[in-house]
């Protein structure tokens, strides 16, 4: 009876780990060797504290042998604790039939995993043996179940070129190492004041995403269709372009962003062109932001598709006069000859070349200026990306889904310039700047000590480059603080916060960088 007992308790330990182990996988977007590097990124995923109970366990049972019944109540007590870290978790396991799946398939290789090891082993050695298993039944069960999801894709991916066929509206691919979720909001936004425009939500950029989207929301009314396209490994964006057929392409930047995948710019460079030879075949334009990116990264072959925008030495269509206020941003569009003035009530120096690429397609899709100038006036905030709020008695600046250096830079800026009072940071910084990470978090703190008077370093062992820079240009009445979490920084925040404070929250991390929590 107590063993039965004791094994019930262990399958319900085994079912709230595996949702833990889950939750993580979510966030490395199901990549198996993604999953695999981060079980032993400081050993986070390899169990410890559990391990280490039951081994005093163990030693127990050697000498008094009835107090094997305290297997339950361990089990029992890290089953509480992990369903607690799922109930607080930032970003929630979402059960998708793929999740599902994976979940039951992990949960039964633990069942028969612990049943075949129970027949000839004790029930405390079963137990701290399949607690070390688990993380890889999780990787073990993706891949059984590679064959039934590239099978269920593919499906996904038929039914969505078909619909792509028959209504072929115009579409246009946005992609960059930076940028292209604001481009394509501005590009959609503009273009549904001429024509019946699609554009995808939020920052979706993905296949799957991009096919849920099209069987959805994509109807025969919409002539133009903007999307965004994601590169997370080469081959990715020539992929979905196959889906796409994309007539005419943006490339927004080649940056530092996803080093930690490419691991060099002309890497990152050779992914964001694979959308070059769509382009080419179906007729269209590719329009290059020459400040973002070298001219050494864009490919001679495809120079006749190309139109280079950026600055004004040598180039045709650039923007100049630049001026962030209060109310929003204004700017010169030069169009050869031709000089546009426009305005657009969003904030941050950077959007103006987002806005100027947007601007740049538009017109070469044939709309007046005139048009693109009355769209602008009512663009909308892009969310999470320089979104100014005006609460009751602050400003909040929300960048939160922002992760470049670039944007960090336009948001210390924007910073400095509305702040009346005190101007407060609160930032983990920057996710995968690879090689770069300590230079990049180095110079965006000197900037940080430029225009904040109080930084909150949230996991601030992350970024001790963003420290010392921020210790070399603030003046000393400047406060930084080091907190544990986003919510001590909110919690500091509440109880600190002073009318008139400017509040910038640059990036918000997942569970998978900002969580404590380790096995």
């Amino acid at each position: 009876m107590l063993e039965n007992l004791m094994l019930l308790a262990l399958a319900g330990f085994c079912l709230s780990r595996l949702k833990v182990l889950l939750l993580f996988f979510q966030q490395e977007e199901y990549n198996s060797l993604r999953f695999f590097k981060y079980i032993f990124r400081q050993n986070r995923l390899v169990d410890k504290k559990l391990s280490a109970c039951l081994l005093l366990l163990m030693a127990a049972v050697y000498f008094v042998p009835w107090t094997k019944a305290g297997l339950f109540f361990i089990l029992a007590f890290f089953a509480w604790r992990e369903n607690s870290f799922l109930k607080s978790a930032k970003k929630k396991v979402v059960f998708t039939r793929r999740a599902s799946c994976l979940y039951g398939v992990s949960a039964f290789l633990a069942l028969l995993l612990g049943g075949q090891i129970e027949k000839s082993l004790p029930v405390l050695i079963t137990a701290f043996l399949i607690i070390q298993f688990l993380p890889f039944l999780m990787i073990l069960a993706n891949l059984l179940l590679f064959p039934l999801e590239k099978s269920i894709r593919n499906k996904y991916i038929r039914l969505a070129k078909k619909k792509m066929r028959e209504i072929n509206p115009v579409v246009i691919a946005v992609t960059g190492s930076y940028g292209k979720t604001s481009v394509k909001h501005i590009l959609g936004h503009i273009l549904s004041a001429g024509a019946p425009t699609y554009w995808t939500p939020g920052s979706i950029n993905t296949m799957m995403g991009l096919c849920r989207m099209i069987q959805t929301y994509l109807t025969p009314a919409h002539k133009f269709f903007v999307a965004e396209v994601g590169a997370y490994r080469k081959g990715s964006i020539k992929k979905v372009c196959e889906l796409l057929e994309p007539k005419h392409g943006i490339v927004t930047a080649i940056g530092h962003a996803h080093y930690e995948r490419f691991k060099t710019q002309e890497a990152i460079a050779e992914a964001k062109f694979e959308l070059a030879p769509f382009i080419q075949k179906n007729g269209g334009f590719l329009i290059v932001n020459t400040t973002q990116i070298e001219e050494k990264f864009i490919p001679t072959a495809y120079e006749t598709l190309i139109t280079r925008f950026g600055t004004p030495e040598g180039r045709e269509d650039f923007i100049s006069d630049i001026k962030q206020t209060k109310d929003g941003l204004s700017f010169l569009f030069h169009k050869g000859n031709e000089i546009i003035p426009l305005f657009a009530p969003v904030f941050g120096l950077h959007h103006a070349q987002n806005i100027g690429l947007a601007v740049e397609a538009a017109l070469k899709l044939g709309m007046p200026a005139s048009t693109i100038q009355a769209a602008l006036k009512t663009l909308p905030q892009i969310t999470h990306r320089l979104e100014v709020k005006k609460q009751e008695n602050r400003i909040l600046i929300d960048d939160a889904y922002n992760s470049n250096p670039t944007g960090f830079k336009a948001a210390l800026e924007l910073l400095g310039t509305l702040k009346t009072g005190r101007g407060i940071l609160i930032t983990p910084g920057m996710v995968e700047l690879g090689s770069l990470h300590d230079s990049a978090h180095e110079e965006a703190g000197r900037l940080a000590g430029l225009h904040a008077d109080i930084v909150l370093a949230v996991k601030a062992q992350r970024i001790p480059s963003f420290i010392k820079g921020f210790k070399e240009t603030a003046p000393a009445s400047a406060v930084l603080m080091e907190m544990p979490s986003f919510q001590a920084a909110y919690d500091w925040l509440q109880k600190n916060g002073q009318e008139g404070d400017v509040v910038l929250m640059e990036n918000d991390l997942p569970d998978l960088y900002e969580a404590k929590f380790s096995l």
